[in-house]
């Protein structure tokens, strides 16, 4: 996770000014949205949606990373 960087928020304030609209997010392994509560949250984005999850990597079928798509707040 994030939990090596001093400040949270300029990542999260990057990540909004290179967003235009829609933001697709893929968490790490068995994680879930609350994970990302520093950035998935009502007051960056107006709709956060689960579409499901991804693959651990090539060589695994586990399917355990959260896939996020999220609509920016105007």
């Amino acid at each position: 996770l994030v939990s090596h960087l001093k400040d949270r928020s300029e990542l999260v304030q990057t990540i909004l000014k290179k967003t235009k609209s829609i933001l697709y997010f893929e968490g790490h392994q068995n994680t879930k949205q609350d994970d990302y509560d520093y950035l998935l949250n009502r007051d960056y984005f107006s709709s956060i949606e689960l579409l499901g999850y991804t693959r651990d990597g090539i060589h695994n079928e586990k399917k355990t990373r959260p896939l996020f798509r999220c609509t920016i707040a105007k």
